[in-house]
């Protein structure tokens, strides 16, 4: 296989799991292994809809998913990657599908609307969106799409929504799962920071690729591969079909409360909504593993201490690059701040490459921040690898920084 299960923290995978022989399936494609993954993981949560579930005492939790991939270029192959999971196997489970590249909050409406009827249960659809371009821009948050994807994700047992046009929406049972695909320099330079201030970000798993995983000029389907095909489809018709509370095992409480317990938010405050809402996508990850389980079914649907174990060694490499998909992105005072503070090393580095000590940066930024705030945010700017922190510089002591790697790169341009 060419998928590394180790370096993906799959090795504990059950090789009957529905995810295991999913990337059998996709093992010829270029794409990197992590798309295939999240892509695996969301086709199954798409499966599942909210008819399973965990009781989390005051609330409900559905295993429903916001996954967008995220990659510099073509050659990763990021939108044929979900394609394969959404378009294809999809598609043979009955289950209610869109891919418009404009969505409004009202067209969403009437799509979750039009789902309800054909399927007379559940206003349950999944979004598949090749290229967020129009998805997430400016004008997409303006007309309401995103605070309204943002209230949708808790699947909202009833949900009411005015319209100019249409008028007003009574919708029950409200479920989305979102799948989407692009570049990390649209993200970079076009992603609206209410989309981050709105709590939508936070809800999204963002998975960063760098370089597909192989070359291969010509691709063709294996007789094995159309037999792993077709049982990936016939189990998905068996998740289909689960209904009911998931039971959460000791093992997996076990595991839980020791990460939960010991659990830390990173230093980048773009990822803040991401950290707070992390032990949900931890469990959701975890309700989609079990169900992958060969031999699942109704009265069987339990989490396992692995599935926790491997839901959240997922999560960390997600988190690996994650932040790149914030790169340029502004959307409150601290991110101002942060844009503030690596201008001015940009432009001073243009005249000065000599490191600045953190007295002095700290004093140009004062009227702006206090010494906590100037802390956070150069711990972020640290961690995102824009700048490089020394105990000493030559034979002055004291704390200096000096910008690294790219942006070091472009202050010399």
């Amino acid at each position: 296989m060419n998928t590394d299960l180790r370096k993906e923290g799959l090795e504990e995978l059950d090789k009957d799991n529905w995810l295991y022989q999913y990337l059998l399936y996709t093992d010829q494609m270029e794409s990197p292994s992590a798309f295939h993954i999240w892509s695996g993981l969301s086709a199954i949560s798409c499966t599942l809809q909210r008819k399973v579930w965990i009781n989390r005492g005051f609330y409900t939790l559905y295993p429903n998913q916001y996954v967008i991939l995220v990659a510099e270029s073509a050659f990763c192959r990021k939108s044929t990657a979900v394609s394969v999971a959404i378009n294809d196997l999809l598609q043979t489970s009955q289950v209610a599908t869109i891919d418009k590249d404009k969505m409004t909050a009202e067209k969403l409406c009437v799509e979750l609307s039009r789902a309800e009827k054909e399927q007379k249960l559940d206003n349950a659809i999944t979004i598949f969106v090749p290229e967020l371009a129009t998805f997430l821009g400016a004008s997409a948050f303006h007309s309401g799409i995103i605070p309204l994807l943002t209230s949708f994700y808790e699947c909202p047992s009833s949900a009411d929504y005015k319209t100019k046009a249409s008028g007003e929406f009574h919708m029950s049972n409200v479920c989305i799962n979102l799948v989407g695909a692009t570049t990390l320099d649209w993200m970079s330079t076009n992603l609206p920071g209410d989309t981050v201030e709105g709590g939508f970000t936070g809800r999204v798993i963002f998975v960063v690729a760098e370089e597909p995983r192989l070359s291969n000029p010509w691709p063709e389907m294996t007789k094995e591969e159309i037999l792993i095909r077709t049982k990936l489809i016939e189990r998905m018709q068996q998740m289909n079909n689960f209904d009911g509370a998931f039971a959460i095992d000791e093992g997996a409480k076990h595991e839980f409360s020791r990460w939960y317990n010991a659990r830390a938010e990173g230093n980048d405050l773009r990822l803040r909504g991401y950290y707070g809402r992390k032990g949900d996508h931890v469990l959701k990850i975890a309700t989609c593993l079990s169900a992958g389980d060969s031999g699942r079914c109704n009265g069987m649907l339990k989490i396992e201490a692995h599935h926790i174990r491997i839901a959240l060694r997922l999560l960390k490499k997600a988190e690996k690059l994650m932040h790149l998909a914030f790169r340029g992105t502004a959307f409150s005072k601290s991110s101002k701040d942060i844009d503030r503070i690596l201008g001015y090393l940009l432009k001073r580095s243009s005249k000065d490459s000599t490191p600045i000590k953190h007295s002095l940066l700290l004093k140009r930024n004062s009227h702006y921040l206090n010494a906590q705030e100037f802390k956070q945010v150069m711990d972020t700017l640290i961690e995102q690898g824009d700048v490089e922190m020394m105990a000493s510089w030559g034979s002055i002591r004291g704390i200096h920084y000096q910008l690294k790697g790219e942006e070091l790169a472009h202050a010399e341009k």
